[in-house]
Order: structure tokens, then C-alpha cells, then sequence
């Protein structure tokens, strides 16, 4: 039995043909009619069989082999283990890994008893190096889906990150309206901590954090204060408001 609950062939009634299977495979296509390649890779074929819920591969691992499942089915599952989709008989996976140094994206466990064929990295060069012309198109094929995969990938990272700024954003603004209403309600006469018109528990009257003709508590103006007509109106004052952006006055 080899790593990961996989080994040799068991018994078993009915198994999907290799070079069918390999037919379906889109690397391939351009060379489905061509008997003698097929035969090629069909020879570089070595039998696996895994148990049930072992491992075949595993996210972020790097690619090394093809995987065509002959009977058997796996699950594709995501990071919090949710099957995404089940691969059956006659189904495959792992071609861009043979022409491509990538890492999978994505964990594949077994769900029942299956019997794969594996082609290697190692052979399939050996086949393309025997085969120059159909390499060339395998080459192509390989580069699109490349391509497509690693697109796909960026545009998911995206919208996760585009998902979680949303997400904060919502925060941020609920933030934004507790501090202006809070704000709002001290500006009123006789607002929250405010007794008419004087700080709570202040004697005459006299506003907490506040000073006369716009000067902040120490004596100083605050800046953008002087000349403005709420800085200069006889006996205003405004009151301190500690927020998350820093001290703001309020008219009081």
C-alpha cells in the first residue's frame, strides 16, 4: 500500500478504458485520432488504487502526475472540507501539472474505493520528446489552460478581498454614525450632559472641557477658530468631543 492510503490494483468488475479516457482529456485533443501516440501514453500508465476518504492530493501541494480514474469516485473538497464536486468514472485531473510547475487548488479525497491510472511528469516528457509535432500543439493547449486557471485564481482572491472590504466598510459606518449622533446630541441645549447650559455637576454654568471665545481648555485657539464668528461670539464656547478622529469642538 503506498502514501496516502493509494497502492496497486484490487479486483473489480468493471473498469473505464485508459486510452478513452485519455481521449477526453484537452491536452490531448489534437491527437485523440492518433492511434500510435495514444498507445504511447497508454504504456506509460501505472496502475494506483486508493481507499476511501484517503488523500490523493492536497491543496498547495506541486503538481507532479495526471490522475485518470478508471473506477471509483473522488471528492473535490474546499479549505473548510465542503465537497464542491464529485469526479466519477472516465473522469480525470491534474493534466496542466505535466507541462506546468503549479501548485493544486484544490484537495482531492477519495469517497469510495478507486482504481486511477497515473501518468508522471517524467514519462510524459519522455512521450512529447518521441512525438515533436504533436507536442507542439500539446504546448499550446497546456499554455491556455494555464492561463485560464491562474485567471480564474486572481479573480477569486479578488472578489475575497473585494468581500472583506465590504465588510469593514459597513463597520467603519456604523462607527461614523454612532459619533455624529453622539455629536448632534451635544450640540443641543441642554443635551446629554449638559444642564441648562452648563456641564454636568459644573457650578455657574460653567461647560466641562470648554473655553470662552473658541480657545481650547489650555488658553491656546484652536486652529481655522480665529476670526470665525463662532470663535468671536461674545461668551460662546465649544465643547471637546473625543473621537476615533482625533479632538473635535462642538458648538455649546
Amino acid at each position: 500500500m503506498g502514501a496516502g492510503g493509494c497502492g496497486g490494483f484490487g479486483n473489480g468488475d468493471h473498469h473505464e478504458n485508459p486510452a478513452e479516457i485519455i481521449k477526453k482529456v484537452p491536452l490531448f485533443q489534437q491527437c485523440k485520432d492518433d492511434t500510435e501516440f495514444i498507445n504511447e501514453i497508454v504504456r506509460c500508465l501505472k496502475p494506483r488504487m486508493c481507499l476511501p476518504n484517503s488523500f490523493v492530493v492536497r491543496k498547495g501541494e506541486v503538481g507532479t502526475e495526471m490522475f485518470l480514474i478508471s473506477r471509483g469516485e473522488l471528492n473535490v473538497v474546499s479549505d473548510d472540507d465542503k465537497v464542491m464536486f464529485t469526479l466519477k468514472d472516465g473522469g480525470f485531473f491534474g493534466d496542466i501539472a505535466l507541462l506546468h510547475d503549479m501548485k493544486r487548488v484544490a484537495s482531492i479525497v477519495a469517497r469510495t474505493y478507486c482504481d486511477m491510472f497515473v501518468l508522471t511528469k517524467e514519462d510524459f516528457k519522455k512521450v512529447m520528446k518521441k512525438f515533436p509535432n504533436q507536442s507542439k500543439g500539446i504546448k499550446e493547449i497546456a499554455k491556455e489552460r494555464f492561463q485560464n486557471i491562474v485567471d480564474a485564481e486572481r479573480q477569486r482572491e479578488q472578489q475575497q478581498t473585494g468581500d472583506e472590504d465590504a465588510r469593514g466598510g459597513v463597520v467603519e459606518t456604523e462607527a461614523e454614525e454612532e459619533e455624529t449622533g453622539d455629536a448632534a446630541e451635544l450640540a443641543k441645549p441642554g443635551g446629554a450632559g449638559l444642564a441648562n447650559g452648563g456641564g454636568e455637576g459644573e457650578p455657574n454654568g460653567a461647560p466641562q472641557n470648554c473655553a470662552p471665545n473658541g480657545a481650547e481648555p489650555n488658553g491656546t485657539v484652536p486652529q481655522g477658530a480665529a476670526g470665525s464668528n463662532d470663535a468671536n461670539q461674545s461668551g460662546s464656547c465649544r465643547r471637546v468631543l473625543q473621537s476615533s478622529e482625533g479632538i473635535r469642538w462642538v458648538r455649546c
